[in-house]
């Protein structure tokens, strides 16, 4: 689906979520990545409503040097907090999508998440790779792009 830059969209499916070290080590053994991944730190502390807890994005500037990486291993859209001209510049050069999640609503975040599909690295902690299945899962599309999976705008 063709994501439209300036829109509210929700999106439900599968979503990766990742950190600085669970990430890098999955770009140093050249895993497949899902096509949206979410770069969050979940409280890791689950319940019925919130498999991993509260679950708020992490700034994409601390991202940048694997934003290359991911686009190589099937990564289509990124959604994180804040934004920089070097992150511009890199997501305009790897053409990925980049969705807003904004600061402080981990809580909000964290029930969006229906069930945990895969753990990757847990000894990492809320640093490890989690591959999730969310459901209105809304964000703002800053960058739009071609990804795989379905969004529905918000009016």
């Amino acid at each position: 689906m063709l994501l439209s830059s300036g829109v509210w969209v929700k999106y439900t499916g599968e979503m990766g979520i990742a950190r600085d070290r669970g990430l890098q080590k999955l770009i140093e053994e050249h895993q497949v990545l899902p096509s949206v991944l979410f770069f969050a730190g979940p409280t890791l502390k689950g319940n019925s409503k919130a498999p991993l807890g509260s679950c708020g994005p992490t700034s994409i500037s601390r991202m940048l040097p694997f934003l290359p990486s991911c686009k190589d291993l099937g990564v289509r859209l990124i959604v994180s907090k804040g934004m920089s001209k070097d992150v511009l510049n890199v997501l305009q050069e790897t053409n990925l999508a980049y969705g807003i999640a904004p600061g402080g609503a981990g809580a909000f975040y964290g029930v969006r998440i229906e069930r945990v599909l895969k753990r990757k690295y847990e000894e990492l902690g809320p640093e490890a790779f989690f591959l999730i299945n969310v459901k209105e899962f809304p964000f703002y599309v800053f960058l739009g792009g071609e990804v795989d999976g379905y969004f529905e705008q918000i009016q």
